[in-house]
């Protein structure tokens, strides 16, 4: 059952984003701390159901899932004991976290497209150009970890690659004395600039990996 509120939360004025020149951390996570502190509510129960209800999918998300979990029948064999083959560990590479990461994503939507018997290829895909290389914003940068966007610009040229085509972000963490807070913020960091560059956009998924715990974030804009 979706946990419900005994208070909703209410947006309210707590510092300006406008500041001059480039727009760093310093400048911007305190401001940023403030707005998600009088606007934001935590561990709902019931989110993931509430954005993504089993119907809104064009195929039997239960029946893939257990397909795709199950190696005998699963070529590609994404899943063995009761782990994502090839998820990324404390020893693994930090060069190398996001892109297996990425991977294993992206061969779960093929892997349904396998399942359903769909031929093409994804529509949107998940990349880790942008661990090493930001994002171009003429004002500050950022590394989102994993960034999802449209197939077609996966490959784009650095120039023709902006924020408007940032569909959904992850942020990942491999260690012992992480914190979900890190992740959180950064997250905030690329909704805002999500935001900016799509005036159209009501709300920014995120989602925050930490070792093999998965929180999902939802940021939204007063209407």
């Amino acid at each position: 059952q979706t946990h419900i509120l005994e208070e909703t939360p209410i947006k309210m004025p707590a510092g300006d984003f406008s500041v001059p020149g480039r727009e760093t951390h310093d400048a911007i996570d305190p401001v940023l701390v403030r707005q998600l502190k009088h606007a934001q509510a935590n561990g709902l129960v019931g989110l993931d159901k509430l954005k993504f209800p089993d119907e809104c999918f064009p195929f039997d998300i239960h029946e893939c899932t257990e397909q795709i979990l199950r190696p005998k029948r699963n070529k590609k064999k994404l899943y063995r004991n009761n782990t994502w083959v090839n998820y990324p560990v404390a020893n693994t590479s930090p060069n190398e976290r996001e892109s297996k990461v990425c991977d294993i994503f992206n061969s779960i939507g093929e892997s349904i497209m396998e399942v359903e018997g769909l031929g093409g290829q994804l529509a949107r895909k998940w990349t880790a150009r942008f661990a090493s290389s930001p994002i171009p914003h003429e004002r500050c940068t950022r590394q989102p970890d994993i960034t999802l966007m449209n197939t077609a610009y996966i490959d784009a040229p650095k120039d023709q690659v902006n924020w408007r085509l940032a569909l959904g972000e992850t942020e990942l963490k491999i260690g012992a004395t992480v914190k979900e807070e890190e992740n959180k913020m950064q997250l905030a960091q690329t909704a805002r600039l999500t935001f900016g560059a799509q005036p159209d956009r009501c709300f920014v998924l995120g989602l925050s990996l930490i070792n093999s715990k998965m929180t999902l974030y939802v940021f939204t804009l007063p209407r």
